[in-house]
């Protein structure tokens, strides 16, 4: 079945229309190939936004770093969150829009088979919305609704830090960070389908920890690393603090 880009990028007016319903600011179509391609560059040559955030993000804790750094990451996340959100927008109302010709509806009524199949991709379709749509199971801790959104520009690490052994790395999602210590913290599945709670310090070094879902929901998860600390002084020592990062099933995150 074809992606979200191809399907688009092969019907005019179907792009026309995601182009009319699109307000953000890199062209959609590159926002729809790094949707589907994180990281690597379009057939043009574009370069993925979130690769030039992650050399940034890191040059946040190198010596000299701008006062401002940290604001403008920030900023630049959000545009780039913004343009995956409005072209997922824009597509999923032009899909819903775009309807069969009456040359089209014909072909279809001669051809059993096409039109059945055509039922069976509408049906898929229906029943994606309608499983985003469903209430989380009774007992399910509400902290692991993190997981269900789709996946975003800023959930996506470094690529310079290893990723833990089993753990699925579309599944990341961030849950918080601290320029004081150069820690980001995600939540995440094992590829088991265990729950995670993953830190990465100064771009560099993973740390992690899993658990099933029926203990999650009993404890959460608590996690403990070592990080460089900035001085609370002016004194310029950095030292190094062992940090213990908490996410409870009720979505609370601490470190």
């Amino acid at each position: 079945m074809p992606s979200d880009r191809e399907r688009v990028d092969a019907d005019p007016q179907l792009l026309a229309a995601v182009r009319a319903g699109y307000d953000g600011d890199a062209d959609v179509l590159d926002v729809l190939w790094w949707l589907e391609h994180p990281g690597e560059p379009t057939p043009a040559g574009r370069e993925d936004p979130a690769v030039d955030l992650e050399r940034r993000r890191r040059a946040l804790y190198r010596p000299g770093a701008p006062v401002d750094g940290a604001d403008r990451v920030a900023a630049a996340e959000r545009a780039a969150q913004r343009d995956a959100e409005s072209a997922r927008r824009a597509v999923a109302a032009a899909l819903a829009a775009h309807r069969p010709t009456s040359r089209a509806r014909e072909a279809a009524r001669s051809h059993p088979r096409r039109l059945l199949a055509a039922v069976g991709v509408a049906g898929l379709l229906v029943g994606s919305v309608v499983g985003a749509l469903v209430a989380r199971p009774p007992g399910r801790p509400a902290a692991l609704a993190v997981l269900d959104r789709a996946q975003r520009a800023d959930d996506r690490p470094p690529s310079s830090a290893p990723l833990p052994d089993g753990i699925a790395p579309s599944s990341l999602r961030l849950l918080g960070s601290s320029s004081a210590s150069g820690t980001e913290v995600f939540a995440a599945r094992a590829r088991d389908g265990r729950v995670c709670l993953v830190a990465v310090v100064l771009a560099l070094e993973f740390h992690s920890t899993c658990t099933t879902e029926s203990a999650f929901a009993l404890d959460g998860l608590r996690l403990a690393y070592d990080a460089r600390v900035d001085p609370a002084d002016l004194s310029g020592a950095v030292r190094i603090q062992e940090i213990t990062a908490t996410w409870s099933p009720g979505g609370a995150v601490r470190f």
